[in-house]
């Protein structure tokens, strides 16, 4: 499949994941940007000025994906890279295997592939005091 670069004057930014510059556009009836080092690819689009425009949303500097090396091992984070095709919860093994482990129900974990970047896990939204229970119902 060839691979078209953007329209003249649609700026792509660099891949949020790894950073390289120089995505493409793909084209098979709908328009999607893929990273061309790291391969991950953005949603796809009706047309390429919203492929475009959604490739090039990016998170608060606070949230910006880091290395790997960087990351806490005392608690949950998102990871992405290596076998982490998307991003996932995941925490820290600090067994004999020490690695990183998809972040399971109870007991259940799976082991990842050495992921290369993660970032916090975002805050959850706040609850109106419409979602609380009433006191008299607990």
């Amino acid at each position: 499949m060839t691979e078209p670069q953007c329209s003249p004057g649609s700026e792509l930014l660099p891949c949020p994941f790894c950073g390289a510059d120089g995505p493409s556009t793909a084209d098979t009836g709908v328009y999607w940007i893929r990273c061309t080092s790291c391969m991950v690819e953005g949603a796809p689009f009706d047309t390429e000025a919203e492929a475009i425009a959604f490739w090039n949303r990016r998170a608060p500097a606070q949230s910006a994906w880091q290395p790997i090396e960087t990351a806490p091992r005392e608690q949950t984070v998102l990871v992405t890279g290596g076998d982490a095709i998307y991003p996932v919860t995941a925490c820290w093994s600090g067994l004999s295997d020490e690695c990183w482990w998809v972040d399971g129900q109870e007991d259940i974990h799976v082991e990842i592939g050495w992921p290369t970047h993660w970032m916090p896990l975002p805050a959850g939204p706040a609850l109106s005091s419409t979602l609380r229970p009433e006191s008299s119902d607990v």
